[in-house]
């Protein structure tokens, strides 16, 4: 059982993961993109963090139980021997840090809503921060400040997160969230913020002119109407994601660099080149950026971050053994996913789906880049609670 002090934990967490992409900016890496959030504000978060972990990260490990536990530990560890015999081992360390403690996020969002408390503890902490993210990163493009920040991104909306694809990834798990909390959340702060946090995270999602994530929002979409809708409102859904995605894709392509779409050819190259290096572990994460410039082709940017997808981001860093066994975490959600969806309530069911409709349209996204806010701080705390879910205890 949770204590009141995890819950609270669990809720600063939800309230800081807009803030989350610039702690990158205490590495070693030239982060891809212009960081805005004040170093004192960064180093206090990093601060904070550190205290909940030390605090509440033991008694979780002892007490907070998930089906997930076995995949979790077994990636980790491959994670763990992949940083110490990798390129950077300190540097490895700083992201270990963080994948550790999404995967007790995981564990405590997961036993949050089994006992009833995940939507005070978890989701509405979670939409109402992301509300306010979103609408900042709206407010910033429209004005057009800071300066360097429009000029880099070229006019896109980027916030708190960086790089407008970050933002982007960021907003559609956001709206899909927020839409579902909206219909089948049970309180009704939970439902209000919802609205709010799918409207503006649609909004966002649109201004940061992401073409990866717009594919993945048209997705998630169907996904959602697929499982959710019946009869003649499914073919509604459908004619208006497509209308909006044609739209919405006429519209990006002025936003663009024609020189990204080359960047990720040259990451993949590299990625391949990388897995061939160093097959069974990998180069160590968040290494990929130093092993870059030897494996750049001669068409590469001079430096880029990361393999530019998320499965050949894994195998580059933790090797083909980190890849089988993130597959294999991944598959062991999903299969458990399946067999509660049969056996929980409608509500549940729906607010389940929304949550799967929007890590299926990240993962969309997923494919042609890896967005590290995601990746890092979402996935894991989300699995864990549609798991929590298919067990809630009654309100």
């Amino acid at each position: 059982m949770t204590t009141p002090y995890q819950r609270l934990c669990l809720a600063i967490f939800a309230l800081s993961l807009p803030l989350l992409p610039s702690l990158i900016t205490l590495e070693a890496l030239t982060p891809a993109g212009l960081a805005i959030v004040p170093r004192p504000i960064v180093l206090g978060l990093a601060a904070l963090l550190g205290v909940l972990l030390l605090s509440a990260g033991p008694g979780v490990l002892r007490r907070l139980r998930t089906p997930l536990d076995r995949p979790f530990a077994w990636l980790f560890a491959c994670w763990t021997l992949s940083g110490l015999l990798g390129f950077d081992p300190v540097g490895s360390l700083f992201m270990l840090v963080l994948l550790g403690s999404t995967t007790l996020v995981c564990a405590g969002a997961y036993h949050a809503y089994r006992e009833g408390y995940g939507e005070r503890a978890f989701l509405v902490p979670y939409l109402a921060a992301g509300s306010a993210a979103a609408a900042f990163a709206l407010v910033l493009a429209v004005i057009g400040r800071p300066a360097a920040l429009v000029a880099l991104a070229h006019g896109r909306a980027v916030g708190t997160f960086l790089h407008p694809g970050e933002l982007a990834g960021f907003s559609l798990l956001l709206a899909a969230v927020g839409l579902g909390a909206a219909r089948f959340a049970r309180l009704p702060a939970t439902r209000a913020w919802g609205w709010a946090a799918g409207v503006l995270g649609l909004a966002a999602l649109g201004a940061s002119y992401s073409r990866a994530a717009w594919v993945g929002a048209v997705v998630a979409a169907l996904f959602a109407g697929a499982t959710l809708l019946r009869g003649r409102s499914r073919w509604v859904v459908v004619a208006v994601v497509l209308a909006a995605g044609m739209a919405f894709g006429l519209a990006g392509e002025r936003h663009h660099n024609p020189d990204e779409d080359y960047t990720r050819l040259a990451a993949w190259r590299a990625g391949a080149r990388a897995i061939e290096a160093a097959p069974l572990l990998g180069s160590g994460p968040v290494t990929f950026w130093r092993v870059y410039p030897e494996l750049r082709p001669p068409d590469g940017y001079p430096e880029i971050v990361h393999a530019h997808d998320v499965l050949l981001s894994v195998a580059t860093e933790a090797g083909l053994l980190g890849l089988a066994l993130y597959v294999a975490l991944w598959w062991r959600f999903v299969a458990r996913l399946r067999g509660g969806l049969r056996a929980c309530g409608e509500r549940a069911r729906g607010m389940v789906l929304a949550i799967a409709a929007g890590l299926v349209g990240t993962w969309v996204q997923g494919t042609v880049d890896l967005v590290t806010v995601v990746f890092v701080a979402l996935w894991f705390p989300f699995m864990g609670a549609a798991l929590g879910l298919l067990e809630e205890a009654p309100g």
